[in-house]
């Protein structure tokens, strides 16, 4: 029969065996659930990297909400004829109907094609400059906006969770293909 030392030794090694198995540290980059590079970040003022290789270094990454804004409004004179999206900033490009149907004052209704008025053609042209502008700068700040929002929900996660949560953070990379558990890790 096993001593009561021997009993608490048993104990302790089936304890750390199963914390082991159930908080295995990741090895991969592949097993951490969020994953953000600098290289991919928003290029937007809300985002900002640190300098670490100054001596007043005080912080890795920094951001705060940004402002998102509205496109730019259409002249009047084409705002029936785009199709819709032209509000989403990721649209691949702003696209108008060919025709439209309108009625005149006596109630006779006909086709008016798109090409028909040069002065429509014009104003679509300069509004989308400016919403081309708009768009660019939009999208930046939306993606800023998500790391912003994913960020925030990290930081109360690791309020319930403590130590569960672990947060790294590096600057590079060891990668060592060759143990029985690979690593590709980050390091700082």
């Amino acid at each position: 029969m096993p001593t009561p030392n021997e009993l608490a030794k048993s104990l302790f090694k089936f304890i750390k065996a199963y914390n082991e198995l159930r908080n295995r540290p990741a090895s991969l980059m592949s097993e951490y659930s969020r994953k953000w590079f600098m290289s991919q970040l928003p290029k937007h003022s809300a985002v900002v990297i640190g300098d670490y290789t100054a001596d007043n270094f005080d912080y890795v990454l920094r951001v705060r909400r940004p402002e998102l804004t509205q496109p730019p409004p259409p002249p009047s004179s084409i705002v029936t004829w785009l199709e819709s999206g032209w509000e989403n900033p990721s649209a691949d490009s702003i696209s108008v109907k060919t025709t439209v149907e309108v009625e005149d004052a006596s109630g006779q209704r006909s086709s008016v094609r798109f090409e028909s008025d040069l002065r429509r053609q014009s104003d679509l042209q300069n509004w989308k400059v400016a919403w081309q502008e708009w768009a660019a700068n939009e999208q930046e700040a939306r993606m800023a906006n998500r790391l912003y929002k994913e960020l925030f929900d990290l930081h109360y996660e690791q309020k319930r969770e403590g130590e569960r949560l672990e947060v790294v953070v590096g600057d590079g990379f060891l990668h060592w293909p060759l143990l029985a558990r690979p690593i590709h890790h980050p390091l700082l």
